[in-house]
């Protein structure tokens, strides 16, 4: 290994309200995680955080608050152990249009936000630490709703 490489441990979610619970897919338990930012520590490894998949589908924000309070039963363990974690990695889980109103992506990503911020503080790096880079991520990711919006609307879908 490198010494100072960053590294980020992804970790099973038990509890998902999902309509694709995919937590399981990958990642490890809470307990092994906190042993292998253990060996990362001695291997000088910067272990800079965790990661998790709540599963696909979470249409409503409120679905967030399990797998968020698994992710922060781990991250203040972690904590406690001195880790000084600062990047939490929750991919996936915004919903798709299926004929089922939604919140607009802003209301919905607000939300979730709000709970990221109450329970890690704000300091905390969702996603991206470059700007740039985060910028061109949420440019694509709308590109890429409005091109497929423009082809076809989903919820007419049986």
């Amino acid at each position: 290994p490198i010494s100072g490489a960053r590294v980020i441990i992804r970790m099973l979610i038990d509890v998902s309200e999902a309509d694709w619970p995919l937590s399981r897919k990958f990642g490890c338990s809470p307990r092994e995680a906190l042993r292998l930012m253990g060996i990362g520590r001695a291997l000088g490894l910067d272990v800079a955080g965790i990661s998790f998949h709540p599963g696909s589908q979470m249409r409503e924000p409120a679905m967030w608050r399990s797998a968020l309070d698994a992710a922060q039963g781990l991250w203040d363990e972690a904590q406690a152990e001195g880790f000084g974690l600062r990047i939490l990695n929750i991919g996936g889980g915004f919903p798709a249009f299926y004929g089922q109103p939604l919140p607009t992506t802003e209301t919905y990503a607000a939300e979730v936000m709000s709970m990221v911020r109450h329970r890690f503080g704000n300091e905390v790096m969702v996603m991206a630490d470059d700007e740039a880079l985060k910028a061109n991520r949420l440019a694509l990711l709308n590109n890429l709703r409005n091109l497929f919006l423009q082809v076809a609307d989903i919820s007419l879908l049986q």
